[in-house]
């Protein structure tokens, strides 16, 4: 894989899954990539890293120079086990402006993705309103 990559684009960024007992948080994926090619990273999900015990926030700060992916969501509860914990951003336990604000921060220039789960036989309101209270919560950090 690196012998066909760019010298300067990510080639992989690992997502933590609290699912996953195996690699639950940026925390836990850390030392098996530290000694790897930089271009070897992190996508950091918000939910999965808060259900692991991990601060979003922090996460995105703490891992900024490897970070090439978000996926940006809320949760009802950070310690559920499954999807149905997930809901509208805003609507949940996550800090939503501070993990803006890491992003902002760090410059951050990478992937940001809305992952909505909660309703997927009709994302799109559900997805609507959480693009919508991003968008007021990014005005408000302007």
């Amino acid at each position: 894989m690196l012998a066909f990559a760019s010298s300067t684009a990510p080639i992989a960024s690992i997502r933590g899954s609290a699912l996953d007992t195996r690699v639950p948080s940026p925390n836990d994926v850390w030392p098996a990539i530290e000694h790897l090619d930089p271009r070897i990273g992190f996508c950091i999900d918000v939910g999965h890293t808060a259900r692991a015990g991990s601060d979003p926030a922090e996460a995105i700060l703490n891992f900024k120079d490897r970070l090439y992916d978000c996926h940006f969501k809320d949760i009802t509860d950070a310690h559920g086990k499954n999807t149905k914990v997930e809901t509208e951003v805003g609507r949940g336990v996550l800090d939503v402006p501070a993990m803006l604000r890491s992003l902002l921060k760090i410059g951050y220039q990478g992937h940001v993705g809305f992952e909505h789960e909660k309703t997927p036989e009709d994302p799109l309101p559900g997805l609507a309103e959480s693009v919508g209270y991003t968008k007021g919560v990014l005005k408000e950090l302007a």
